[in-house]
């Protein structure tokens, strides 16, 4: 069904007149949340579940181990956190290092005077001496 044109309002004996209020614009299709509002809600609701497991277990109404194992799951995912946070992290750093590097690289090359290649001396050979009657006979 198509949409109405909300600039015009159409009153009941069929006379258009401007509709007061502006056009509001929708939305067709619904945004998926983004990455950290995911991440956010299921820490939530896995810490709410800690929560309720918590005083579920309290009340005698649960097992011991199954709050156990809930709490494992929310370590286990803030440990996931904090590993995607250190590898973000790592690949930003490599990142502005690639950025910045040939930009200082031509900076460098550019500011820096050229100088041949210079040949060091070849070290002197000393001869040692050795007096023949120390040297042993070989017979």
């Amino acid at each position: 069904m198509p949409r109405r044109d909300t600039g015009l309002a159409v009153h009941v004996s069929g006379a258009a007149s401007a509709s007061s209020r502006p056009p509001v614009a929708r939305a067709t299709r619904s945004a998926r949340p983004s990455l950290a509002a995911r991440r956010r809600r299921t820490f939530l609701v896995l810490l709410g579940v800690v929560g309720l497991t918590f005083v579920l277990a309290v009340a005698g109404l649960l097992w011991w181990p199954l709050q156990i194992v809930v709490d494992l799951l929310l370590a286990g995912f803030v440990v996931h956190l904090r590993t995607q946070a250190r590898r973000a992290s790592a690949v930003s750093r490599q990142r502005r290092r690639a950025a910045t590097a040939p930009a200082a690289a031509a900076a460098a090359a550019a500011a820096a005077p050229v100088v041949p290649a210079t040949v060091a001396p070849a070290p002197a050979v000393v001869e040692q001496v050795v007096p023949t009657g120390l040297l042993p006979r070989l017979r």
